[in-house]
């Protein structure tokens, strides 16, 4: 009777494991703690089949959803990270999904709220969508509140530069470019946030339009090419220049796009791009709005190099 009992529970476990739905998980070598750790959450509920990450799997790739942002219920910024394991399944969904870590137990429910609406083209294995272990680690920003003074080289603008914000700069034959990012460009090939100045000479010599065609046409092709105009304004005089703005949403990007041209006889045109992922935008808005009243020339500035190159020629000779 005993072994009759121990039978029957076995096949009883055979059976509930056999009801299990079936997901995968891409191994390259060893798994790592955090991808143990997601594993370990979803034994309980699914059968488990590890897999190769060779030429016959295909990763799945993020195609929309939150990423960020929280605030506490006073209304400020929280913020901290969060890892979490889930399920991506052979819909492009993210389902189970539990907490591994967390810096502030507050960020847990709105990690859990963005996950709802993750959505990713699905994993495939030879050829077939499938369902897969999935984890990551979510970082909640708050607004930078350290600013300094960052010069413009070589024309000594100057602008308000986040303290933990990178610089680079860059010319050709007929412009300047500058770039502020929270992101470092010296080990990332590109930027999520921040702003990029670009300042641009000779503008009838190249193109035979005047600086403000030269920008209204640039707008103009901006609005054709967005997903969604948000808002415009009407040009305002600012004395060497005047300034147009347009802001956007471009694939998961909002984009705030400041434009100058020169007045009068100033044959120079500035195209100034602020942006985020469209779910942090309220996070930076602020940063980028002090970011705006830069100073793109300081004669006084240009006058001093100029001085100081004549006096090195000089002694050179």
């Amino acid at each position: 009777m005993f072994s009759r009992a121990l039978l029957l529970l076995a096949a009883s476990l055979t059976l509930s494991h056999a009801e299990k739905p079936t997901i995968y998980n891409p191994l390259n070598g060893e798994d790592t703690p955090q991808g143990k750790a997601a594993v370990a959450t979803l034994v309980p509920i699914y059968s488990i089949v590890e897999i190769p990450k060779n030429s016959d799997f295909t990763p799945p790739k993020f195609i929309a959803g939150k990423i960020g942002g929280a605030r506490t219920p006073d209304g400020n910024f929280l913020g901290g990270e969060v890892s979490a394991g889930f399920v991506i399944t052979d819909q492009g969904l993210a389902t189970d999904v539990t907490i591994l870590k967390s810096s502030d137990e507050r960020l847990n429910a709105f990690a859990l709220d963005a996950a709802k609406t993750w959505r990713f083209t699905p994993a495939t294995y030879k050829g077939k969508p499938i369902s897969i272990v999935g984890d990551t680690d979510l970082s909640f920003p708050t607004p930078p509140t350290e600013f300094v003074t960052q010069i413009l080289e070589p024309t000594g603008g100057k602008i308000e530069r986040p303290k933990d914000w990178f610089y680079t700069e860059g010319a050709s034959s007929n412009s300047y470019l500058w770039t502020i990012s929270k992101e470092d460009l010296a080990k990332e090939n590109r930027y999520l946030t921040g702003v990029r100045i670009q300042l641009i000479t000779g503008i009838k010599e190249k193109t035979g339009k005047s600086p403000e065609q030269f920008i209204q046409d640039f707008i103009e092709n901006k609005k054709q090419q967005a997903d969604q105009v948000l808002e415009s304004c009407e040009p305002k005089d600012q004395g060497l220049f005047t300034r147009i703005c347009l802001q956007t949403e471009e694939g998961p990007f909002r984009i705030l796009y400041s434009l100058f041209w020169g007045n009068d006889d100033l044959d120079m045109a500035v195209v100034t791009t602020a942006g985020t992922p469209k779910a942090l935008w309220e996070i930076y808005a602020s940063t980028f709005d002090r970011m705006s009243a830069f100073e793109i020339i300081d004669m006084k500035h240009i006058e001093r190099n100029q001085a100081n190159n004549r006096e090195e020629t000089d002694e050179a000779k």
